[in-house]
């Protein structure tokens, strides 16, 4: 192991920076290999709620922000959930009446 403050220790590296390293695509195939789906944001929801319209600068940057980040897909801003069960799929923590392991005392 490298000791801490060592030129080659990773101590500056926080998880939230390693997922620089991924190209948005990647990242989204294995947050559903995870079991995870992306959700995407309406356009309309984001410039709603966009602060800091002071100047003419961050006027511009409010107005091509999401278009960048949605419809380019040129970073990596990605809004993750849990994948809802389809119809036919059932939840594996439940199970039936019929499934139920009695136990003996």
């Amino acid at each position: 192991t490298t000791p801490k403050k060592a030129k080659l220790s990773l101590n500056p590296v926080a998880p939230l920076e390693h997922i620089n390293f991924y190209r948005r695509a990647s990242l989204v195939k294995m947050a559903e290999k995870a079991g995870l789906e992306e959700v995407h944001i309406p356009l309309r929801y984001q410039y709603q709620y966009a602060t800091n319209w002071g100047n003419p600068k961050q006027m511009v940057k409010n107005l091509l922000r999401p278009i960048y980040r949605n419809i380019l897909q040129r970073q990596n801003y990605v809004f993750l959930r849990k994948k809802p069960l389809t119809a036919g799929a059932r939840n594996p923590a439940r199970r039936s009446e019929t499934e139920l392991v009695p136990m003996h005392v």
